[in-house]
C-alpha cells in the first residue's frame, strides 16, 4: 500500500488513544512504542532505501472491503504476565483448563481469551495515493467485534460516512466479558508489531501487489513457501534480516526503478 506502515505508526497511535481507556492500556505506552519504532526505522535499520515519493497508478477503491482476519500478533491468546508481574493465566482446573482470575471470578482462556481475530475495513473511495490514517478501535466491556463493533455500533459505517481517507482495525480483546486486559499490548512493542501485521492484512484486503518487486526466492532460503507466498511471519526476525540484506545490496536500484520491471513478487521461478 502506498502509505507505509512505519509512517502510519504515530498517526495510528494518536487515533487509537481515543479508545484506550476501555481496553485498560495507557495511551503513553502505545505512543512511546510508536515513537521509538518510528525512530528505529530511520536511525538503526541499516541498508534501508531512503524515504522517497511514490507514484502509484492505483485508483480509489470502487467498493468497500471488510473482513474478520486472524492475526498472529493479536492481543490474545496471551500466555505472558500481567503488569503486576503475576502470570496472566493464573488458574488451572483439574482438567488442565487455564483461566484468568478477576474480582468477579474466573474468565477461562478457551471462552474469553482465544479469539485472535480483528475487524479490518477499507471504505469505498480509499485512495492509497493520498496520506491516510489507520484507525485502531479498542472495544469496551462485554463486547464482540461482530455483534457490537460491526453490527451494533457500526464503527465501519462511521468510518465510511466520515469521508476520511482512513482504514479501520478493531481487534478482539476479552470476548463478551467485563475485563480490561490488554494481552500482547502489554508487551514492549506489542502494539507496534500488531500494526506491522495489520499493514500486511490491509495490503491483501486492498488487493495491492507486494511492495517488494523481486521474487520471494531472492530473499533467501525459507522465505518463499510452496504456494509462492510468504512462508514466514511478517514480523519475524528471519524476514527482517532477509529484507535488510536485500536492501543493502539492491536498495539504490530498487528506489530508482532499476529492479522489478513489473514482476508481482510472487511469480514462480522458471
Amino acid at each position: 500500500m502506498a502509505v507505509g506502515v512505519w509512517h502510519t505508526l504515530l498517526r495510528a497511535a494518536a487515533v487509537a488513544t481515543l479508545a484506550l481507556a476501555s481496553a485498560g492500556l495507557g495511551a503513553s505506552a502505545v505512543l512511546s512504542q510508536a515513537r521509538t519504532a518510528s525512530a528505529q526505522s530511520s536511525t538503526q535499520l541499516k541498508g534501508v532505501p531512503v524515504p522517497h515519493e511514490v507514484t502509484s497508478r492505483m485508483l480509489p477503491l470502487r467498493s468497500p472491503r471488510t473482513a474478520l482476519v486472524e492475526f498472529d500478533l493479536a492481543p490474545f491468546p496471551y500466555q505472558g504476565r500481567a503488569p503486576s508481574g503475576r502470570p496472566f493465566l493464573d488458574v488451572t482446573d483439574e482438567d488442565g483448563r487455564r483461566g484468568h482470575s478477576t474480582s468477579r471470578g474466573v474468565l477461562w482462556e478457551d471462552v474469553s481469551f482465544s479469539d485472535r481475530r480483528a475487524l479490518v475495513f477499507i471504505p469505498k473511495g480509499f485512495d492509497a495515493r493520498r496520506p491516510g490514517l489507520i484507525v485502531v478501535f479498542l472495544h469496551g466491556h462485554r463486547a464482540t467485534i461482530e455483534r457490537d463493533v460491526r453490527d451494533r455500533q457500526k464503527v465501519a459505517d462511521q468510518i465510511a460516512q466520515a469521508n476520511a481517507n482512513a482504514v479501520l482495525i478493531a481487534p478482539q480483546f476479552a470476548v463478551n466479558a467485563s475485563d480490561s486486559s490488554a494481552g500482547r499490548f502489554w508487551e514492549s512493542y506489542g502494539f507496534a508489531r500488531f500494526l506491522g501485521e495489520a499493514g500486511e492484512h490491509l495490503t491483501r484486503l486492498h488487493g495491492d501487489k507486494p511492495a517488494y518487486r523481486g521474487r520471494l526466492a531472492e530473499l533467501g532460503a525459507g522465505i518463499r513457501g510452496s504456494d509462492d507466498r510468504l512462508a514466514v511471519r511478517p514480523g519475524s526476525a528471519a524476514l527482517h534480516d532477509a529484507v535488510m540484506a536485500w536492501s543493502a545490496a539492491n536498495g539504490a536500484s530498487a528506489v530508482n526503478g532499476g529492479l522489478g520491471f513489473g514482476r508481482d513478487g510472487n511469480e514462480p521461478i522458471a
